[in-house]
């Protein structure tokens, strides 16, 4: 059993839910809603998974030996000059 809850949208949400439902790609404007809020929760998992992922490699690269610019330099020149080797017949 759901709760029915009016909701206020602007006019122009209200015409795109309506031409949605005229057009037959949905429903009812309950199906509209039900699924741009499944839409939003994805994101907002996604966002927050981003999010907390992206903090997991910070403290972990934190956590790690400091690499001066110099250095990461002279670690992407020689990467660079492997990898050119590697593809040389």
């Amino acid at each position: 059993m759901t709760d029915a809850s009016p909701i206020l949208v602007s006019r122009n949400h209200k015409a795109f839910v309506e031409k949605l439902v005229e057009t037959g790609q949905f429903g009812s404007a309950q199906d509209v809603l039900e699924s741009a809020l499944d839409l939003l929760r994805e994101h907002v998992e996604e966002t927050s998974w981003s999010r907390a992922e992206l903090r997991r490699v910070l403290l972990e690269r934190l956590e790690g030996p400091f690499v001066s610019a110099e250095e990461m330099d002279d670690l992407i020149t020689d990467m660079i000059a492997r990898e050119h080797g590697a593809n040389e017949p």
